[in-house]
């Protein structure tokens, strides 16, 4: 399967099939040194599932969507590193969250480079004040407003 590093990159890829990232972005994005993952980087483009190009000297990087395994590698790393992962993440550690719902274009998979995520909370508002905190840190992440 993928590595730890390897299911953080697809991650931000897949989140945003129609951006491409130059390594030292993926690092600032990952909040890690691109050498800590380069090999892994190295691994999925020499399975296809992510392709590069250059411009001048630097390497850009994006999914492959037409991959044979795309949906399942899709379903796969959003399930636990992305959206719903990371908002189920979230969400288990906040008390006063009853519902959490991801709804709109995200949750149809009509989702556009421009697209945000919509999301839905019930809970107390003692809650409010601390999941709105972990939100920011989760839009930088996904590199998408929610």
């Amino acid at each position: 399967m993928f590595t730890e590093n390897q299911m953080q990159i697809l991650a931000v890829l897949i989140n945003n099939p129609d951006k491409e990232y130059y390594l030292s972005e993926l690092g600032q994005i990952l909040g890690k040194a691109p050498g800590v993952f380069q090999r892994g980087i190295n691994s999925l483009e020499e399975q296809k599932i992510i392709v590069s190009h250059k411009r001048g000297n630097q390497r850009l990087f994006n999914i492959n969507t037409e991959h044979p395994f795309f949906n399942e590698t899709k379903g796969i790393v959003q399930k636990t590193y992305g959206v719903e992962g990371l908002l189920k993440d979230v969400v288990k550690k906040i008390k006063g969250i009853s519902i959490a719902l991801i709804y709109g274009s995200y949750a149809k998979g009509k989702m556009r480079p421009d697209s945000d995520i919509d999301i839905l909370i019930v809970g107390s508002r003692k809650a409010d004040d601390i999941f709105l905190d972990k939100i920011a840190k989760l839009e930088k992440k996904l590199q998408r407003e929610i």
